[in-house]
């Protein structure tokens, strides 16, 4: 499944108009659409979308009982 959520307009409804706002609402939104199944997704700031995916990835093999 390819997403394209980057800079959108309903994007910009949840965190507002400001581009760096977007960005950050962009990553929210590729973060979640990957964690759901998407295997491609189109972003304007790819190094950012890479390092949240990076962490996404090192959050999910944590091992939440050995840490609670």
């Amino acid at each position: 499944m390819l997403v394209g959520p980057s800079r959108k307009s309903f994007v910009a409804k949840v965190v507002g108009d400001d581009v760096n706002a977007r960005d950050d609402g962009t990553l929210a939104t590729v973060v979640w659409a990957v964690d759901q199944g998407a295997r491609t997704v189109r972003v304007h700031d790819v190094r950012a979308a890479v390092d949240a995916l990076r962490l996404l990835t090192v959050m999910g093999s944590i091992d939440t009982a050995a840490v609670a």
